[in-house]
């Protein structure tokens, strides 16, 4: 996600902790037998489905969890899981930029990898035991099933092999690092109330120069703001801002706290003074990521910062200076693209790319460049997609329509509600009530086809309520 909060590097492994001794749960759907099991298979068999992908130093399971478990417990290795979405940029640059770095050859044979596609159906039930916050979200689970680190966002090689290895570090009962793994437990539970006394516990204990201070505060962070405590989210994040560091934690750790002062900009005028001051440190400390080469980012992580920073500035009435940003930031994004090792690589920079070049008015600029990514990703549905949406910018509606139908016979999951309402909108601009009628038809019956849940649902009420009021003219 490019926009504030887009990532959210954090917790516990990153920190050298260890999951804490807790009642193990119950297996998941479709889990391995237990280690000595007579129906035990053996270690060859049982991770013989796992291959390198996409340059991958490591071999993975793709969206097979059970087959990774039993491979973990076949051969006692933790699981690394990859929650990611084809639509996700920063997935993607964690896919073709961190897992081929050599570096990585220091976990290859050390745990299990498998890849879990968040938008697809077969997927739920895994989605539903490790929950996301943000895609990309990693976690760290041993053969037991237990969490043992959790990590939401990016992160450079170096981090995330610490990461990797740290799950796996012993660590004192109360020690900082194994009150962020109860935290993140917690929150692998879907209990923020119990998450956040953990992370303001290992925060307050932790010492001022502690090395991974700016993934925990970023992990209070997004608690708060899940448990809507908006005005402790901007307060705590003014305090911290000068400890942030210089890595991509910084940059979401703004983001978060700027989503939360939209919401206390609302309340009163403490409220809007506390967003005036929350807007100046975020951009201040946005503007200082940008300006150093050195700062610990990848081309997308630092690409995000821009555009935050970009948005940030528009907010404040800076419209010159947010141009500027955009520039650096279009021929940044520019230049990785063409320097690419394969058109998945390149891809990695398609949404920020045409959101750009969009900002920019310069749409028609880069709708051929998405086109030509879709052309060499055919079975791609979010490379149409997005030259759907370039076209569409750009006023160009027979095209927009063009790529939206081949994004559409491609794209599944819930992703797909969205490229139905592009094609909504496409047809709504040419005025074509036929095209516009059928689309409203698809989206109801793509949303009563998703899986049950309270936004599903009121999804579902609003495209009936818009179909309806189509059917009527």
């Amino acid at each position: 996600m490019a926009r504030f909060g887009s990532s959210f590097l954090s917790l516990t492994a990153l920190v050298v902790a260890a999951s804490c001794n807790k009642a193990k749960p119950a297996p998941a759907q479709g889990s391995a037998e237990p280690a000595g099991s007579s129906t035990a298979p053996s270690a060859s068999d049982a991770c013989a489905a796992a291959k390198p992908e996409h340059g991958s130093r490591m071999a993975w399971f793709v969206d097979d969890y059970a087959g990774a478990l039993k491979c973990a417990v076949a051969t006692k290795r933790p699981i690394v899981m990859d929650l990611w979405a084809p639509w996700c940029h920063t997935c993607l640059s964690m896919k073709t930029t961190v897992f081929t770095d050599a570096a990585m050859a220091a976990i290859a044979d050390k745990f299990v990898f498998v890849a879990i596609d968040t938008d697809r159906e077969q997927n739920t039930a895994t989605v539903a035991k490790y929950p996301l916050s943000a895609w990309p979200t990693f976690y760290v689970i041993n053969p037991t099933e237990q969490v043992a680190g959790r990590l939401v966002g990016s992160a450079t090689a170096a981090q995330f092999v610490a990461f990797v290895q740290g799950s796996q570090l012993a660590a004192g009962p109360d020690s900082v690092a194994s009150l962020i793994t109860q935290g993140d437990q917690a929150v692998t539970r879907g209990d923020f109330a119990a998450a956040e006394p953990l992370f303001a516990a290992a925060l307050q204990k932790a010492p001022a120069d502690f090395a991974r201070r700016p993934e925990l505060v970023l992990a209070l962070l997004q608690t708060k703001a899940k448990r809507d405590d908006a005005m402790g989210c901007v307060t705590l994040a003014i305090a911290e801002a000068a400890h942030m560091g210089n890595a991509s934690s910084a940059s979401d750790a703004m983001g978060v706290a700027m989503s939360c002062a939209e919401q206390v900009a609302k309340q009163n005028e403490a409220g809007a003074q506390a967003t005036t001051q929350m807007q100046q440190v975020a951009i201040a400390t946005w503007t200082k990521l940008v300006d150093d080469p050195k700062a610990q980012l990848s081309v997308d992580d630092r690409s995000d910062a821009m555009a935050n920073l970009r948005e940030a500035l528009e907010a404040a009435d800076k419209h010159p200076d947010a141009l500027a940003i955009a520039e650096k930031q279009r021929a940044l994004l520019d230049d990785t693209a063409a320097k690419a090792a394969s058109p998945l690589a390149a891809s990695t920079y398609n949404w920020p790319r045409a959101e750009v070049y969009v900002y920019l008015g310069r749409a028609l600029d880069i709708a051929p460049v998405l086109v030509a990514s879709a052309n060499a990703l055919p079975t791609e549905y979010d490379p149409p997609y997005r030259a759907a949406w370039a076209f569409f910018k750009g006023q160009k509606y027979a095209d927009a329509a063009l790529w939206a139908n081949k994004a559409n016979a491609l794209v599944y999951g819930p992703r797909k509600p969205r490229v139905v309402n592009l094609m909504i909108d496409i047809a709504k601009a040419q005025g074509d009530n036929a095209a516009e009628l059928a689309a409203r038809t698809e989206l109801v019956a793509t949303y009563k086809a998703l899986p049950p849940s309270p936004a599903n649902s009121k999804a579902l009420v609003d495209a009936e309520a818009g179909l309806a009021a189509m059917a009527a003219k």
